[in-house]
């Protein structure tokens, strides 16, 4: 499907829902492209567990989720922060509608450990497309709606997971076959040792930057769901700036901008149709 699929995070989540210029970019955005969001929170996460004394813990980026931070995490992703979004889409004249991948008909299963250390209840989406039962937001798109989506899943018992957002939006983005998929952050897109925007990377050179530790923290598994993406439906994926809502690419999907991810051959952004 000619859809965009956009991840927003870091503090463009914020930025959204207090109506800072992101949330028009987006409008300009869905005025002329299907538009899919899917959206994180983890410093809404984070509040929300240091009031109740619980201490935040990472692997390689993700979140250790036991039963307690699960039910925050559901709270605030599925809850206020989606609501808040909606209605921030909704004040630009947005016609929208708030999700969670559960709710999108998007399959999940328990993440395995990462570096020895089991996560808990954190998911990633199933990588079978056909596992997945899409035709409600297929029909949402149809009719001109903006799906929201939280990043909040459920496995086949229906126990609540945990789902990165960045991994979340490559599967929203592969189960219902997008032309694009951008993944805003709070950086202008990858940088190098030097700080300098790297404007195209592929699979070599993203282990070559994980290796030396270069590409670290939360970036790591943003550039392997990119990477995912790109090599499964060889179509361009963008790691790009929520602050830059000027960009040229918010009026022109394929324009260049941030750091894209190719697979193994050069991703033409000129190339994808538009519906």
């Amino acid at each position: 499907m000619s859809a965009v699929v956009v991840k927003l995070g870091g503090r463009g989540v914020d930025a959204a829902v207090s109506r800072e210029p992101i949330i028009d970019a987006l409008a300009r955005l869905a005025a002329h492209e299907k538009l899919v969001i899917v959206h994180g929170g983890g410093a809404a996460i984070d509040a929300r567990l240091d009031r109740l004394g619980i201490e935040p813990r990472r692997v390689q980026g993700l979140r250790i989720t036991d039963d307690a931070t699960m039910h925050e995490v559901v709270a605030a992703l599925a809850g206020n922060i989606n609501h808040a979004l909606v209605g921030a889409l909704l004040s630009r004249d947005i016609n929208c509608a708030g999700l969670t991948l559960t709710g999108s008909g998007i399959r999940c299963r328990l993440r395995r450990p990462v570096d020895g250390v089991d996560l808990g209840r954190v998911g990633v989406v199933e990588p079978d497309e056909d596992a997945h039962q899409v035709d409600g937001l297929l029909a949402l798109l149809g009719a001109g709606v903006v799906p929201v989506i939280s990043c909040v899943g459920a496995d086949d018992n229906g126990l609540a997971l945990n789902v990165n957002a960045d991994d979340a939006a490559a599967g929203v983005a592969c189960a219902l076959g997008a032309s694009q998929l951008v993944l805003l952050t709070d950086t202008p897109g990858v940088l190098d040792a030097d700080g300098r925007l790297i404007e195209e990377l592929d699979r070599p050179e993203i282990e070559r930057l994980i290796d030396s530790g270069i590409i670290a923290g939360g970036m790591i598994p943003k550039v392997r769901a990119a990477l995912e993406m790109a090599t499964r439906l060889h179509a361009p994926v963008r790691i790009a700036s929520w602050a830059e809502a000027d960009a040229l690419w918010w009026r022109e999907p394929h324009a260049p901008g941030g750091t894209i991810i190719r697979d193994d051959k050069p991703v033409a952004l000129g190339g994808a149709s538009h519906a």
